[in-house]
């Protein structure tokens, strides 16, 4: 990432000098000069925040126990409601004092994956963290990817249809 600085501040350099030198207020070199600096600003900016060298694989970070919804009108066993890529569950959260349930939402990259063979439902939460290196620092670059694995219709699936 340092050359890519060093780099484009040399030829902004050049760029300015070369645009005193001969005297030309528009044009080709005044262009030069602007463009330079405006990359010059971006590639720093790429540079902290882009996972430009790629992610390490996905590493298994939690199992997520689902619990069944109790639904009134329905007969079948429930696990996950999806409704316009909203995606919710209900899970056990243990505390120190207690154990409650609680019903959670997820936005993000999610997969449902139904199977007949499936006797535990389960949400695993796999983390895939950013490669760093010289080129780049991938800050708050990290993924964080979500799979259900249910029983074959144990998911209901609905449109809102919004006026």
């Amino acid at each position: 990432m340092l050359t890519i600085i060093i780099g484009v501040l040399l030829f902004s350099i050049v760029i300015y000098l070369a645009h005193i030198q001969y005297n030309i207020k528009n044009g080709l070199i005044g262009s030069a000069v602007v463009f330079s600096i405006l990359l010059g600003l971006c590639l720093p900016v790429i540079g902290i925040f882009a996972p430009l060298q790629g992610y390490e694989e996905a590493v298994l970070q939690e199992d997520i126990d689902l619990i069944s919804f109790k639904l009134d009108n329905e007969e079948k066993t429930t696990y996950v409601i999806e409704s316009n890529g909203v995606y919710s569950y209900i899970c056990e959260d243990n505390n120190e004092l207690e154990k409650y349930y609680k019903v959670e939402n997820l936005l993000h990259d999610t997969k449902v994956i139904e199977s007949k063979d499936c006797q535990k439902p389960v949400l695993k939460v796999y983390k895939k963290k950013a490669n760093k290196g010289i080129w780049t620092f991938a800050l708050f670059a990290d993924e964080t990817k979500y799979v259900f694995y249910i029983p074959e219709g144990t998911i209901i699936r609905s449109r809102l249809i919004m006026k």
